[in-house]
């Protein structure tokens, strides 16, 4: 099976071989040997290549939200993506809505309200099964609100920090 997704302003074609109880998926020129279990509806266990991944998976009104390695992406359906106008604001293609990729304790909040931040900029470090991860801004612009503060307790998709895109 072959699959199209926009994400970070670029379409990734994926293409998904089953083979037994294991994936082969292709994308670009690198192929990674997948076993996937569903841990619950929004939890996936991998092991790609023979590292244990965990992945957080949410349906939402952009596509599917993906919280991998502590970074969060947005997958779209390139057709829906070509449909939102060209140019919209700040670059990395995300809305400034800082979610929980997965659940964890807030270790410590890197910004604070009215700093103006860029793409790829930690904003957050969460731990998560005994593992810091940097949340990062997925948007130029500036912070308006931190939801939670160091010490918090975080569910997946819990609000963490909204930011103001930038118009760009």
């Amino acid at each position: 099976m072959q699959y199209e997704f926009f994400c970070n302003n670029e379409t990734y074609t994926v293409t998904l071989e089953k083979k037994g109880d294991i994936f082969e998926a292709t994308v670009g020129e690198k192929t990674y040997t997948i076993d996937a279990r569903r841990a619950t509806d929004r939890f996936l266990s991998f092991i790609v290549d023979g590292r244990s991944v965990l992945a957080h998976l949410a349906r939402g009104d952009a596509g599917w939200a993906l919280g991998l390695g502590g970074r969060q992406f947005v997958l779209e359906d390139p057709s829906a993506a070509e449909e939102k106008s060209a140019g919209s604001g700040g670059g990395g293609g995300g809305d400034g809505h800082i979610a929980t990729p997965m659940p964890g304790k807030v270790v410590e909040v890197l910004v604070a309200e009215g700093d103006a931040v860029s793409v790829e900029q930690p904003l957050v470090i969460l731990e998560s099964m005994k593992m810091q991860n940097e949340i990062k801004s997925d948007v130029d612009g500036v912070v308006s609100k931190i939801h939670l503060a160091a010490g918090a307790l975080a569910n997946f998709g819990d609000p963490l920090i909204e930011i103001e895109v930038a118009e760009g």
